[in-house]
């Protein structure tokens, strides 16, 4: 092989070591800068289990597996530490509101709970979780963000001590939400007062879902003095 060759093919590997090099260091910033912006959420090997098994149902002649699952473990993760730090976000800033609004009329919070986000439940969960995430220990937390949020808003709502929250916290092993939500209910029991409250809420938010569904069949239009009206006949509700 003349000189000329093997120095152009020197220059040509060389050029390719520093293409990948510099691939990789974007990468790796890339993946830094959205860690420091949202935090870090590993997936489980259940979870990793059930993606492949996902993979593997819809797979096309054209799937590449092993590199499309790495991709999407990847977008999956990151999905899930936004949808956290949002969360939390929201959380904090709803918590901010409600402080100030202790200086106004009662039902002040829950009126701007509902014009903020078109019903009240949404970013009570969110405060929930919220004050949920501070009340526990800093070591529990990376638990907090791979469990079920269901199971948060359920065991963030028993009666019970920090320390028995953090305890549970602590056997959260990969259990699947209807699991978590039978553990709490064995091991922190509603007493019959709360179970029947509980079934007369089920049965008021039944007959509410029933005139909903009506209403909106029907199509009937409210002024704006209905309108005024029926918030203060839920914030009344709400009150019970």
């Amino acid at each position: 092989m003349k000189l000329k060759d093997l120095l152009v093919k020197r220059m040509k590997s060389t050029n390719s070591e520093k293409m990948t090099e510099l691939v990789e260091k974007r990468t790796q910033g890339e993946i830094n800068t959205f860690t420091g912006m949202f935090g870090n959420y590993n997936m489980s090997d259940v979870e990793k289990a059930n993606l492949k098994e996902f993979l593997e149902e819809f797979q096309d002649h054209t799937s590449n597996i092993k590199k499309d699952f790495q991709k999407l473990a990847q977008l999956t993760q990151e999905i899930k530490a936004i949808n956290n730090q949002a969360a939390l976000l929201h959380g904090e800033r709803i918590k901010q509101a409600q402080a100030i609004l202790k200086n106004y009329k009662e039902g002040a919070f829950t009126t701007w709970l509902i014009d903020t986000y078109g019903n009240r439940q949404t970013p009570y969960n969110l405060l929930q979780y919220y004050e949920f995430y501070l009340e526990m220990p800093k070591d529990l937390r990376p638990k907090i963000d791979t469990m079920p949020r269901q199971a948060i808003y359920a065991l963030s709502s028993r009666n019970i001590s920090t320390s028995k929250k953090a305890q549970f916290l602590k056997q959260f092993e990969n259990q699947t939400k209807d699991e978590l939500l039978q553990m709490i209910r064995d091991q922190f029991p509603l007493d019959r007062v709360d179970k029947r409250r509980q079934s007369l809420s089920k049965n008021v938010l039944s007959q509410l879902e029933k005139l909903v569904h009506t209403v909106q069949k029907s199509k009937i239009k409210f002024t704006s003095k209905q309108q005024a009206h029926m918030r203060k006949l839920l914030d009344e509700l709400y009150r019970f």
